[in-house]
């Protein structure tokens, strides 16, 4: 282990002990680090099989904080994908999410859509639209959120259960 990873451990291990006050580190040929002097006020000097455990540990976690990083972007863009329906796409994003369920919501108290009434399409094709077609587009959007909520969960528990960082970064939307 080098250096930053080696301070990395120990501040892991001991939070309070300071890197040139209460241990030094010595550095190899090859960059591999290890403790010079250890200021034995601090406890037990680690040993090196606790050291790296602790940086694998330490490693993992990080791994793991980035890949669902990775993950929650794919969740958000799967959210917002386009809806297809009646044979053509339509966006998916939050401020269409609250025009079409402001729309279903009104009409559908209004028993009718206006005339002439149409949902424009990812394209800003005018598709005409009934009062049903309207109605119908909701469980298509709450079907494909769903669909991305489940694989969110899904991928969430795999990340967790990942005892390595090749098996944490095998997760993918």
């Amino acid at each position: 282990m080098n250096q930053s990873q080696l301070i990395q451990a120990i501040t892991a291990l001991m939070p309070n002990a300071n890197y040139s006050r209460d241990y030094t580190i010595a550095v190899d040929a090859s960059g591999n680090a290890t403790i010079l002097l250890w200021n034995n006020a601090l406890g037990t000097q680690p040993t090196a099989t606790q050291l790296a455990s602790t940086l694998a540990t330490l490693q993992l976690q990080a791994a793991k904080a980035q890949q669902l990083q990775l993950l929650a972007a794919a969740y958000q863009a799967a959210m917002t994908a386009p809806i297809a329906y009646m044979g053509t796409t339509f966006a998916n994003d939050p401020v269409h999410q609250q025009i079409l369920s402001r729309a279903v919501q009104a009409f559908t108290l209004a028993g009718a859509v206006p005339s002439g009434f149409f949902v424009p399409d990812s394209n800003n094709a005018k598709v005409s639209m009934t009062l049903a077609q309207l109605q119908g587009m909701v469980p298509v959007v709450s079907a494909s959120e769903w669909a991305a909520t489940q694989t969110w969960v899904s991928v969430q528990e795999q990340v967790a259960a990942a005892s390595t960082i090749t098996e944490v970064q095998a997760v993918v939307w």
